[in-house]
C-alpha cells in the first residue's frame, strides 16, 4: 500500500542545514497525522503539534521533517497483523531527524492509511546514534492515543523542546544471531557504501544488527541512515533499512543473506569482526575511522582498509602507512592504537619514513591524543629514524609544541649520547635544534651535548662554525664547537671565520681554551697584533698550571724574544703570568740572550742593558740561567753606574754563567759585563785588573777583539770619553798576563801591513784625550816588554 495522496511531496535534502543562530541547542519535535484541523489550517495530512522551531512555514529542516512524515502499509500483511514500526534517523548535513511512524488504521474521513508521526529534528551531537539504538519502543513517542489521541478536536498544539536525556529508553532489544550478524557484515562492505543494505527482520531485528555492527566498529553507524520499515521506493534513501516480507528490494541494493559469495576482503573483515579480541578491539576502532567527512555515508573503501590493517597486525604482518594517517588524525582511536606495540610500531615507521599523510593525520588529530600516549608515540618514531631520516624529523617536530615532539627530541638527544650512526651525519641545522632543546632540560644532557657538538666538525668545518655563533646556546658549547674546530686543525677559510668569531666574541675565548687538549692551539685563531694580548690572559688565568705554560709558551715564541721579555715583564709579581716554574728559566734566559745579543752588535742603537722589570723578571724565574743571569746584573748594578758593583758576586754571577751549556749566552753575558764595566766613571788599574779576573770566571777566551767592539758601541751610545781608555787598558792587561796574543787571538787575516786588531786599537786610541790612557794605565803596571811596547805604541801622542 503506498501512502495516501496527502502526505507531503519529497524535497531534496542535499544542501547542509544547521541549528539557526541564537536558538537554544536543544532538539524540536512535531507530531504529525491526519487531522481535521491542525498548522494547514484544513483537513487532511499535517502537523498538529511542534515545538517552535519546526512551526515554520518554510524552512529547509521543516521540508526535511515533513518528507519523513510517510507510511504505507506492507502489501502482504496481514489484516490481523501488527504493522511494523518505521524507526531510524538520517542527516540533514548538520542537523539530525530522527523519526517514529506507526500506523493508525483509518482516517477522519474513514478511509485506510493513517498513521502518526514524531520526529525530532537538532545538532548531530545533540543526537548521536549510539544513544538513539536504545529508544525503539519508548514510551516518549506519541502514537496517537492517551488523552491527546489523534487530536480529534483538530487545531494545533505547541511542544516543547526535549534533550536526549528526557526520553526513557525502550525494551531491550533482540540478540542478533551469528549467521545473522555475518550475513548484515557482508552486505554492509559488499556494497561498499553505496548500495541500500535490506534486512528481511522485524524493527528490533533490524536495529539490533545496526547496534551490534556500530558496537564492534565504534562511530560507524554515525555515519549510516537506518530505518527500520521503508517500502521498496522510500528504501533507497537509507543506508540500510528493512523491508517487509514480499517487498522486492529497489534496484541496486544488496539484500542480507542473499550474497552467493563475498570478496576475500570482505571475508577477512567479517572474521575479525565477528571475534575480536582484547587486541583487535582497538585495531577495530582505528578500521571505523573516518574516511570522509565524518557524515554522508559508510566510508566503506576507507573501513575495508582499516580493517585490513587491523587484520595483518592480528597475524604479525607489518601494514603499510596508508592507515596510519586515519590512525593519528582520530584522538579516540589513536589513543587505543597507540598503547599497542604493533599498531604504534607501524605508525611510528610511517612517521618516520616521512609519510606525508601520516603527518596531516597526527596534526589533525594530535591535540586530542592523551600527554601519555603522545610520548609513547613520540619515542617509538624517535627510536625509528635511521640514517637520512632524522633531519627531516627534527625540521618537522622542533620547536617543541606537544608532548609527542617533546620526547621524539628527547628520543634523539638519548640515541645522539649512545652514539647512533644516524646522528652522526646530522645537518647544522638539525644539531642546533637538537641542542636548544637540550638546553631547556635540566639538567642538560652532557653526552649528547658533547657528541653532537664535536660530531659537527666531522668532513667539514661549517658545522662547528653554525653552533659557535649560535647565541641562543650556552657560552660552554659554543666554545666547545670552537675548541673542536681548533682541535681538527681548521682550513685557512675556517680559520679566518674563527678569528672574526672570536674578535666578536672574546668570551668565547676562555671557556675554548679550557677545552682544548693542546691550549697553545688557540693562538692559531687569535687576531694579530696587540688585540690577541687581553685574549691570550683572560685564557691563560684560566687555565691550569701545564696548560698555561704551554700556552705562555707559544704565545712567547709567536712574541719574539725582545716583545716576550716585555710582555712577562710587564706581569705583577706573583700573576698568574709570570712564568714561575723552572721549565721557564731556559725560556727567558734564551730570550734576554738573544735581545742582549742583537743589541750588543756594533750597529746597533738599542742599548743592551736590560730594564729594571726585566731584571726584576729574572730574580723572580727559579732556574739556573735565569738566576745566573740574575746575580750578574744585580752585581753590575746597571742602572746605578755611580755604585760601586760588587766583585765578589760578580765572580760567583759569572761563574755560575761558566756553567751555563750555551757558550754563545756565556760570550754575551761577559759582552755585556764589559759594556756595563767599561762605561764605569773613573776607570782605574785596580777595576781594569778585575775586568780581566772576570773574564777568567766567565770561561770565555779573552777576545781582545769583543773588548775593543764593545768600547766601539759605548763610545756610540755617548761613553766613549770612560769605556775607550779602559778598553785599551784591559787589552794591554790582558797581553800583560799572557792571555792574549795578538797574532793568533784575531782570525782577520792580514789588511795591508797591519791587522784589524790593531788598526781598530789604533782608532779608538785616536779618539781619546792625550795622555788620557797612560793617567788610565800608568806603564808601571805593566810587566812584560811585549805589553809594554803596545801600550806605547798605543798611548804615544
Amino acid at each position: 500500500m503506498t501512502a495516501p495522496a496527502s502526505t507531503p511531496e519529497a524535497a531534496p535534502a542535499t544542501a547542509p542545514a544547521d541549528v539557526p543562530a541564537g536558538r537554544p541547542t536543544g532538539v524540536e519535535q512535531l507530531h504529525y497525522t491526519w487531522a481535521l484541523s491542525g498548522m494547514d489550517g484544513r483537513a487532511g495530512f499535517q502537523r498538529v503539534a511542534a515545538s517552535p522551531g519546526l512551526a515554520a512555514t518554510r524552512s529547509e529542516t521543516v521540508t526535511a521533517a515533513l518528507r519523513l512524515c510517510r507510511y504505507a502499509r506492507p502489501r502482504l500483511l496481514a489484516e490481523d497483523q501488527e504493522p511494523p514500526v518505521a524507526y531510524g534517523w538520517t542527516d540533514l548535513g548538520a542537523v539530525r531527524l530522527v523519526f517514529h511512524r506507526s500506523y493508525a488504521g483509518q482516517d477522519g474521513a474513514g478511509r485506510p492509511g493513517n498513521f502518526r508521526a514524531h520526529v525530532l529534528a537538532g545538532p548531530r551531537s545533540a543526537l548521536p546514534v549510539a544513544g538513539l539504538v536504545a529508544l525503539l519502543g519508548s514510551p516518549f513517542w506519541w502514537r496517537g492515543d492517551g488523552p491527546d489521541a489523534g487530536y480529534p478536536d483538530g487545531g494545533a498544539r505547541t511542544l516543547p523542546m526535549v534533550s536526549l536525556a528526557d526520553i526513557a529508553p525502550g525494551p531491550p532489544l533482540p540478540v542478533p544471531s551469528t549467521d545473522e550478524l555475518a550475513g548484515f557484515i557482508d552486505a554492509l562492505l559488499t556494497g561498499g557504501g553505496r548500495a541500500t543494505v535490506c534486512v528481511r527482520r522485524s524493527p528490533p531485528e533490524v536495529l539490533a544488527l545496526a547496534a551490534e555492527f556500530g558496537g564492534r566498529l565504534p562511530g560507524v553507524l554515525e555515519r549510516i541512515s537506518l530505518s527500520t520499515y521503508e517500502t521498496a521506493k522510500a528504501a533507497r534513501e537509507f543506508g540500510a533499512v528493512g523491508l517487509a516480507s514480499g517487498e522486492e528490494p529497489p534496484a541496486g541494493a544488496v539484500t542480507v543473506g542473499a550474497l552467493p559469495a563475498v570478496p576475500p576482503v570482505v571475508a577477512d573483515a567479517r572474521d575479525l569482526l565477528m571475534a575480536p579480541g582484547q587486541t583487535e578491539q582497538g585495531l577495530l576502532r582505528a578500521a571505523a575511522l573516518r574516511a570522509s567527512d565524518g557524515h554522508g555515508g559508510l566510508p566503506v573503501a576507507g573501513l575495508l582498509e582499516g580493517l585490513a590493517f587491523a587484520r595483518s597486525l592480528v597475524r604479525g604482518v607489518r601494514p603499510g602507512p596508508g592507515l596510519a594517517a586515519r590512525c593519528l588524525a582520530d584522538p579516540a582511536a589513536a589513543d587505543y592504537l597507540i598503547g599497542l606495540p604493533e599498531s604504534r610500531a607501524a605508525c611510528a615507521e610511517a612517521l618516520a619514513s616521512g609519510d606525508r599523510a601520516a603527518w596531516d593525520g597526527l596534526a589533525a588529530g594530535l591535540s586530542g591524543i592523551p600527554a601519555g600516549r603522545q610520548r609513547e608515540l613520540g619515542r617509538d618514531v624517535a627510536g625509528r629514524a635511521g640514517d637520512g631520516l632524522v633531519d627531516a624529523l627534527v625540521s618537522r617536530v622542533h620547536p617543541v609544541r606537544t608532548p609527542f615532539h617533546h620526547a621524539c627530541l628527547d628520543e634523539l638527544l638519548t640515541a645522539a649520547g649512545a652514539g647512533a650512526p644516524a646522528l652522526r651525519t646530522v645537518r647544522p641545522g638539525t644539531r642546533l635544534a637538537l641542542l636548544t632543546h637540550a638546553q631547556a632540560r635540566r639538567p642538560a644532557p652532557a653526552d649528547a651535548v658533547d657528541r653532537l657538538v664535536r660530531e659537527a666538525g666531522e668532513g667539514a668545518d661549517a658545522g662547528l662554525l653554525v653552533l659557535a655563533e649560535a647565541t641562543e646556546l650556552p657560552l660552554e658549547w659554543r666554545a666547545m664547537a670552537v675548541a673542536t674546530a681548533l682541535e681538527t686543525a681548521p682550513a685557512r677559510p675556517a680559520a679566518a671565520a674563527l678569528r672574526d668569531l672570536l674578535l666578536r666574541h672574546p668570551a668565547l675565548t676562555v671557556p675554548a681554551a679550557l677545552q682544548l687538549t693542546r691550549a697553545e692551539r688557540l693562538l692559531t685563531v687569535l687576531p694579530p697584533g696587540p688585540a690577541a694580548e687581553p685574549l691570550v690572559c683572560d685564557a691563560a688565568r684560566a687555565l691550569g698550571h701545564e696548560q698555561r705554560f704551554r700556552l705562555l709558551a707559544a704565545y712567547r715564541t709567536q712574541l719574539g724574544p725582545s716583545a716576550a721579555l716585555a710582555f712577562f715583564a710587564a706581569r705583577p709579581p706573583h700573576s698568574r703570568l709570570r712564568p714561575a716554574g723552572p721549565g721557564w728559566s731556559a725560556f727567558v734566559a734564551a730570550d734576554l740572550a738573544a735581545v742582549t745579543a742583537a743589541a750588543l752588535d756594533p750597529d746597533s742603537r738599542e742599548s743592551p742593558v736590560p730594564s729594571p722589570a726585566v731584571i726584576d723578571l729574572l730574580g723572580s724565574v727559579p732556574g739556573d740561567a735565569t738566576q745566573a743571569w740574575a746575580g750578574l746584573l744585580t752585581g753590575l748594578r746597571p742602572h746605578d753606574p755611580d755604585v760601586t758593583p760588587n766583585l765578589d758576586r760578580l765572580r760567583q754571577a759569572l761563574s755560575r754563567m761558566a756553567w751555563l751549556p750555551d757558550p754563545a749566552a756565556r760570550d754575551t753575558a761577559f759582552r755585556l759585563a764589559l759594556y756595563c764595566w767599561l762605561r764605569r766613571p773613573g776607570p782605574t788599574p785596580e777595576t781594569l785588573r778585575d775586568l780581566v779576573l772576570l773574564s777568567g770566571e766567565a770561561r770565555v777566551e779573552p777576545n781582545s777583539l769583543n773588548v775593543l767592539t764593545t768600547a766601539q758601541l759605548l763610545a756610540r751610545h755617548g761613553h766613549g770619553a770612560t769605556a775607550v781608555p779602559a778598553a785599551l787598558g784591559c787589552v794591554a792587561l790582558l797581553i800583560d798576563s799572557g792571555r792574549l796574543r795578538r797574532r793568533t787571538a784575531l782570525p782577520f787575516g792580514k789588511d795591508g801591513d797591519r791587522r784589524p786588531f790593531d788598526r781598530l786599537a789604533a782608532e779608538l786610541a785616536g779618539q781619546t784625550a792625550s795622555g788620557a790612557l797612560v793617567t788610565v794605565l800608568p806603564m808601571e803596571y805593566l810587566a812584560t816588554r811585549k805589553a809594554r811596547k803596545w801600550w806605547h805604541q798605543i798611548a804615544a801622542p
